[in-house]
């Protein structure tokens, strides 16, 4: 089987409809991640007219999470496949690409290579009714340099063979799609940062309250009802200085943000 690495030279780009699509199928999937990776499996598989299946890792594991096929019966018979098949990040065809974060081009793709990887009826079914001839390989690469997954492209019996220039293809919408990818993550994590911090002022005993830049509730805890008697969302909108004494509140600049931990005098 012969193997070779992206190819240096001119870098051909996805056309402008490849970029318009795979824009809209992006925002369609918004933050939610399955939805990126149905997304990358169909802009790949729509640009460069073949089968893609993107294998997101999880642990030490390449798992097929997204699947694209101009055939429903060929959709389900790649998914088989790959989902009977353990792929570890470590060995393997993928592997390599997996921990190098380089792409690959299989130019040629021996039948019986792929019959021995993959020897169970339902296997063979697929490889008697489409076949592969060729494959690239290419890594979602995160800026950060962590591998979230590798993209597999198969160039079936009814295309020709891939060449350097469909590699540099796939790299350029496998890098947007990453991008895509690691915002959602980055947004989940965020998220669930956040949630913990509202977990731990809620359980506070003290009275934690944020204001705006002119001294308007915008967030309160349940301690706030305990201590000055106002519901959490009695005192959103109002102005801090509700909870002042007369003469502290007529000195009161309301002209910064704050959150404010708000302890009652002993």
């Amino acid at each position: 089987m012969a193997t070779r690495p992206r190819a240096e030279g001119a870098t051909p780009a996805p056309s402008l409809a490849d970029l318009a699509a795979l824009g809209d199928h992006l925002a369609h999937a918004g933050l939610d991640e399955q939805a990126i990776v149905d997304a990358t499996a169909r802009s790949i598989g729509d640009a460069l007219r073949c089968a893609a299946v993107v294998f997101v890792a999880r642990g030490d594991v390449l798992v097929p999470e997204g699947v694209r096929h101009r055939d429903p019966d060929g959709a389900a018979l790649i998914r088989s496949i790959f989902e009977s098949v353990p792929h570890p990040t470590e060995g393997g065809l993928l592997g390599p690409v997996f921990a190098r974060g380089e792409p690959l081009i299989v130019p040629e793709v021996p039948d019986e290579l792929l019959r021995g990887a993959y020897p169970r009826p339902e296997h063979g079914a697929y490889f008697d009714r489409f076949g592969v001839t060729s494959l690239i390989l290419s890594p979602m690469r995160a800026s950060s340099g962590r591998t979230l997954g590798v993209v597999a492209a198969a160039a079936e019996h009814s295309r020709s063979p891939f060449t350097d220039a469909d590699v540099l293809v796939a790299t350029d919408l496998c890098r947007r799609v990453t991008l895509a990818l690691e915002n959602a993550r980055l947004h989940a994590e965020a998220a669930g940062t956040a949630s913990r911090l509202h977990a731990i002022v809620e359980a506070s005993t003290d009275a934690v309250i944020t204001i705006d830049a002119t001294g308007t509730v915008v967030d309160a805890n349940a301690a706030t009802e305990a201590i000055f008697g106002w519901r959490p969302e009695a005192l959103v909108g109002r102005s801090i200085e509700v909870l002042m004494p007369v003469a502290t509140a007529l000195r009161h600049p309301a002209s910064s943000s704050a959150t404010s931990t708000v302890r009652p005098r002993r």
